[in-house]
């Protein structure tokens, strides 16, 4: 009897960690791939912005050029509103 009282207090103890163990594992896989989405929203936030504003700053660049090499274009090709924290216009 007292090995059965035993047993079953021992059992009453580890049924919760077991669920919870279990429950945790599936809870964390949740939580990763909201936090996975989250972040590739983010990325591809980004690089919609980015693409679309280099699209804009070359369009604008190669308005301003006229495929001669000289002075006029170097000095596009060096103007600093082209120079920004995506590419840098060599």
């Amino acid at each position: 009897m007292a090995n059965k009282t035993i047993r079953n207090a021992i059992l009453i103890g580890l049924v919760p960690i077991i669920i919870f163990a279990v429950a945790f594992n599936a809870l964390s896989n949740l939580y990763v791939g909201h936090i996975k989405e989250a972040k590739i929203e983010t990325l591809v936030k980004y690089l919609n912005q980015r693409s679309t504003f280099l699209e804009s700053a070359i369009t604008k660049q190669i308005a301003q050029l006229d495929f001669n090499c000289q002075s006029d274009d170097m000095k596009v090709l060096r103007d600093p509103r082209y120079y920004n924290r995506y590419i840098r216009f060599i």
